[in-house]
């Protein structure tokens, strides 16, 4: 019986096809990845705009619809009157790098309560 060295052809062309199978996995998992990490970034960079704006317009004595650019994002807000609270609704649209997005955010704008005297 004659030992052979190596390895066929057949067993050389399924390992390489194995092979290139998992490199591509790997490169399209990749892919896959960086654009989630970048529709991440700019999701939170979205929020961060629209809460500047939100704390912005709780602290105002008096709120008024509009719109401003805040870091890459452009936010709209409208104000609803119910009672004494205030309503205030907000749209902020950004690019996430493929695509422009929207997202909605909403507050209620209370005043505050009037205190008690001290008794004293």
């Amino acid at each position: 019986m004659v030992s052979r060295l190596g390895f066929s052809v057949p067993e050389l062309l399924v390992a390489i096809t194995v092979l290139g199978v998992g490199v591509l996995g790997a490169a399209g998992t990749a892919a896959l990845a960086a654009r989630i990490l970048r529709e991440a970034a700019a999701r939170e960079r979205a929020v961060a705009a629209g809460a500047l704006v939100m704390d912005s317009l709780l602290e105002a004595a008096v709120l008024e619809p509009g719109e401003r650019d805040v870091d890459q994002a452009r936010v709209r807000w409208s104000v609803h009157v119910a009672g004494a609270a205030t309503r205030i609704d907000m749209v902020v649209e950004y690019r996430d790098g493929t695509r422009t997005r929207q997202l909605d955010l909403a507050a209620w704008h209370v005043p505050p309560p009037h205190r008690l005297k001290d008794p004293q």
